[in-house]
């Protein structure tokens, strides 16, 4: 588990930095109000600290070089993925919600993933990948999207909607890139809520 499953990236305030500068300096801003600026850093980060303005406030925690690499390749998709969960918790229609399952699907068959993973945490929906039968964190949203994804998710594999308290299974496929692609989908009651897994079946 990273000390990053505890933070929701803000790929907004992220994008309002020098994303090579990030990368060079190897940096993350996990969090910056008017009180503070917390970042994470790794052994190896570099004069990150003239980033900041002298009198911010800087808040550290420390995670690997390649942890924060991680976080900032595949800039954009991540960037647009967030936008569109910050959109849906404010009322989207459903386009917007088709396009965030959409894209996501896209970009995990594009990494070759045999399993997307969405899972609940205290104040983050994770959702991870199983590529080569390893299982990695790829995106953190607000904890207020689960109930959105995992609904769209359910109603698009004909599951029960209101039912949370008991094992589900269902399928649905996908159109993409021009090929059919087809899902099984799982869900399973957790301590710490839904967890729902989408099994990628080769066609």
């Amino acid at each position: 588990m990273s000390l990053l499953d505890d933070y929701v990236l803000d790929y907004s305030l992220l994008n309002s930095y020098d994303k090579n500068i990030l990368e060079n300096r190897l940096v993350l801003v996990l969090k910056k109000d008017s009180y503070f600026t917390k970042i994470a850093f790794s052994k190896e980060s570099r004069e990150y600290e003239s980033i900041f303005c002298n009198d911010e406030i800087i808040k550290k925690i420390e995670i690997s070089k390649n942890e924060i690499l991680f976080c900032l390749s595949d800039f954009e998709i991540r960037l647009k993925l967030f936008e569109l969960s910050k959109i849906a918790i404010n009322g989207a229609e459903d386009l917007e919600i088709d396009s965030f399952l959409d894209i996501l699907i896209s970009y995990s068959i594009e990494k070759n993933a045999s399993d997307i993973h969405i899972e609940t945490e205290e104040n983050a929906l994770i959702i991870r990948l199983r590529i080569d039968g390893v299982l990695k964190t790829f995106f953190s949203f607000d904890i207020k999207f689960h109930l959105i994804l995992s609904s769209i998710i359910k109603l698009i594999s004909k599951l029960d909607i209101t039912q949370k308290r008991e094992p589900q299974n269902g399928r649905f496929e996908k159109i993409i890139n021009q090929n059919r692609v087809d899902f099984r989908v799982s869900t399973m009651p957790t301590i710490k809520g839904e967890s729902i897994v989408l099994r990628v079946l080769d066609t």
